[in-house]
């Protein structure tokens, strides 16, 4: 399930791998400790997976308000943090301010890869989320807090389809215990879809 390839593939020699079961890939530039948590992370997904649909079901806590500067974000990373620190519970969060968007600044998380760029490449892997491409494009920010960026341009909002994100958030359900998302301040097609 764990590939060690000297360069990373291009991608159709990914979807190939794909389809003989290979779930994430390292390289000669990935460190042992990067290993150790790819591999540990694969182990708790393989384990859960083999629970009960409904056990697997992660909730989902939307922060919206229709005025800007009132602390929606504040609290969306605050209750992720408390989550994270005061339980086992995997928590993801997700910046849906697609075109201002700070989750990163208040995390300190400098992520380099964003929600524009996940579903770009996802689109470019024939529409398929796979735990390889997720795992690229989240940030760690501890072991029990994740962080799915907002676009760091905000021409890149406009590739984020209210479609799409309906259907990270129902992928996102099943492998995190909480999903929160922050939105725009915005009643758009996407922050309709994440009420739906």
């Amino acid at each position: 399930l764990l590939l060690l390839a000297p360069k990373k593939p291009e991608p159709d020699k990914l979807l190939q791998y794909m389809n003989f079961g290979v779930r994430d890939i390292l390289t000669n530039d990935d460190n042992p400790e990067l290993f150790m948590q790819k591999a540990v992370g694969l182990i708790k997904r393989r384990t859960a997976a083999g629970q009960p649909e409904t056990a697997r079901i992660g909730k989902v806590c939307c922060f919206f308000s229709s005025k800007g500067g009132v602390g929606k974000t504040f609290l969306a990373v605050n209750t992720g943090r408390w989550i994270s620190q005061t339980s086992d519970a995997r928590t993801i969060l997700v910046d849906l301010d697609l075109q201002f968007g700070d989750m990163d600044l208040y995390l300190d998380a400098n992520s380099v890869q964003t929600i524009a760029d996940l579903l770009e490449e996802v689109k470019n892997n024939s529409g398929r989320f796979t735990d390889f491409v997720l795992d690229s494009h989240i940030h760690q920010v501890s072991p029990g807090l994740h962080l799915l960026s907002a676009p760091l341009a905000p021409e890149k909002s406009e590739s984020v389809t209210a479609d799409v994100v309906a259907q990270l958030i129902k992928i996102l359900k099943k492998r995190y215990d909480y999903v929160l998302l922050d939105t725009s301040a915005v009643l758009s097609d996407v922050t309709l879809s994440v009420f739906d």
